[in-house]
């Protein structure tokens, strides 16, 4: 009788890890570098950048590298195609932006 039960909250635990493991999959984190024009404030870009309005993405994280340079932290919903690349020409929109390019994808 107990082996029963063992076998069934080993197929419970191993299921539930499945699950959870196909819920995460549905996201991607992009990391993306911002070079900024000279004449940019790199705290007002940070500022800009924080709070831009991403159809299917969120920005997690902004970080200024240099007096030039920011990198953001993005997750994006990997079901929507197109997502990443829409998320990045908004970024590249930005008055002040020289140019925005995604160096790293991770998918949890």
């Amino acid at each position: 009788m107990m082996m029963k039960y063992k076998t069934a909250w080993v197929a419970f635990t191993l299921m539930s890890s499945l699950y959870t493991l196909v819920a995460r999959a549905d996201t991607m984190t992009l990391r993306i570098l911002i070079q900024l024009e000279k004449a940019a404030d790199a705290d007002v870009m940070l500022s800009k950048v924080r709070s831009i309005s991403l159809s299917d993405c969120l920005v997690a994280n902004v970080t200024s590298l240099a007096s030039d340079e920011i990198i953001a932290r993005i997750q994006c919903d990997d079901l929507l195609k197109d997502a990443s690349s829409k998320a990045l020409t908004d970024i590249a929109r930005l008055q002040n932006i020289r140019q925005a390019t995604t160096f790293s994808v991770s998918r949890p």
